[in-house]
């Protein structure tokens, strides 16, 4: 299984924007990313995200690019402070590959339980719109690969 996660891409401050959704610049960069992510032909069945409009509107650009419609689903237990442990235990059930958007510290805690056990060991320096790509075999998490805009993005 692979277990792709994604911090939402860049969001507007909140003094312009109350909930927070992506900038242009961050809509750019995820599209970017987005379409650097199909050419390696992922298998993903369902994206969650949190219910922060960022990730969601994150999710939908990632879920245009690799043509998944119907398997979007909002997902309590990704928003920044959520306890990482509920995650991970509901991932110990699933068997297809999939993607989260979400936040940090979330993504950076969730990431450093599922290979080390330890959610402090800050293991992964996300970025938004960075990808890491997780995959478990036998119970085991590895991390297999990340890539982050700057190595994607043309100027």
């Amino acid at each position: 299984m692979y277990l792709y996660l994604i911090q939402h891409a860049q969001a507007k401050p909140k003094e312009e924007d109350p909930q927070r959704g992506i900038t242009q610049n961050g809509e750019r960069v995820t599209e970017q990313m987005a379409h650097y992510f199909k050419r390696l032909k992922p298998r993903i069945r369902e994206i969650w995200h949190s219910g922060k409009l960022r990730a969601r509107q994150t999710a939908d650009i990632m879920a245009s690019s690799v043509k998944l419609k119907k398997k979007l689903i909002e997902k309590a237990g990704l928003a920044p402070m959520d306890d990482v442990l509920k995650i991970k235990e509901q991932l110990t059930a699933v068997e297809d590959n999939l993607m989260v958007v979400g936040h940090l510290p979330h993504l950076a805690r969730l990431s450093s339980v599922l290979l080390s056990g330890d959610q402090e060991a800050g293991l992964i320096r996300f970025s938004n719109s960075a990808i890491v790509c997780l995959e478990r075999e036998g119970g085991q998490w590895q991390l297999a690969w990340m890539v982050v805009p700057d190595n994607v993005i043309m100027k």
